[in-house]
């Protein structure tokens, strides 16, 4: 989550650590859980207050569909320390986890506007971050699905997390469009 970093899978559970390697339905469950509960409660106050709560609101000049677009870019762009520094192997994969998170943040800035609230985005940012890090790793952080293949299959820094990711905003956006029809963000 931008400028916060949390550890990699092992540090949130001894859980892992003591089934040495051996991975319960329970224990992944409770990692899921553990993981979201504290994403949710930092991407609340953080990124989720600043880019949808904040900027967003600020942006109440602009159609919501501008004003997302622009919320979505500077989550984008705030995430790129991560891609500078916890992410190795490359600019290409630094460039899709920006772009990305970018596009990612049309998602949660559509639920901000939908809802008129913090919370839905906010679920979905720590639900997104738990199974991104456990199933996927955070930065050089490996998770449980991929080995080296991230540039191609990780939601975050891969070319088809990129693809669905483009699909869904634009989606989301179009849909914003017509139910907006033109007036500015409240």
């Amino acid at each position: 989550m931008g400028w916060v970093y949390f550890g990699s899978l092992q540090e949130y559970h001894p859980v892992l650590k003591l089934s040495a390697g051996k991975l319960t339905i329970t224990s992944l469950v409770f990692i899921i859980l553990l993981q979201w509960a504290i994403t949710l409660l930092a991407a609340l106050i953080t990124e989720e207050l600043a880019f949808r709560g904040y900027l967003i609101s600020r942006f109440h000049f602009m159609t919501p569909c501008k004003a997302v677009m622009i919320s979505a870019i500077m989550f984008g762009l705030w995430h790129a320390p991560i891609a500078l520094l916890l992410i190795k192997g490359g600019w290409l994969r630094g460039i899709i986890y920006i772009v990305n998170i970018s596009l990612l943040g049309i998602v949660f800035g559509w639920l901000f506007i939908r809802s008129k609230s913090l919370i839905p985005p906010s679920i979905a940012h720590g639900l997104w971050n738990a199974l991104e890090y456990t199933f996927w790793g955070m930065g050089n952080e490996q998770g449980l699905l991929l080995g080296s293949h991230r540039v191609l299959f990780d939601p975050e820094e891969g070319v088809a997390g990129t693809l669905i990711l483009l699909v869904m905003g634009a989606r989301l956006l179009i849909q914003l469009k017509k139910t907006a029809g033109g007036s500015a963000a409240k």
